[in-house]
């Protein structure tokens, strides 16, 4: 199941907003996005930073506003999910007390 979910986010969305701060309107969606780029900022750590530079910008804007969209929260859910799903647990430091 997860590999379905894994090649389902790694598919870059058919249609984006023209703003390329801006997520999809529906939530489910915009988590799907937010998913999508976290994997992309861990698994393509020595990108230029013009390949990722929508994605941080778009995560920055987000990050930063004051109110945000049921989508626009999803959008930053699916980007921590990306990143504590591609993160040790519990980090190599602390192995050994686990």
């Amino acid at each position: 199941m997860l590999d379905s979910l894994s090649s389902a986010n790694d598919r870059e969305p058919s249609a984006r907003p023209s703003d390329a701060t801006a997520v999809p309107a529906d939530p489910a969606d915009a988590y799907a996005l937010g998913y999508a780029d976290g994997r992309r900022l861990f698994q393509t750590p020595d990108a230029s930073d013009d390949a990722l530079k929508s994605i941080r910008a778009r995560y920055l804007a987000l990050t930063n506003a004051a109110q945000l969209s049921s989508a626009e929260q999803a959008y930053l859910a699916g980007a921590r999910d990306a990143a504590a799903d591609n993160l040790p647990s519990p980090p190599p430091e602390h192995r050994h007390a686990a």
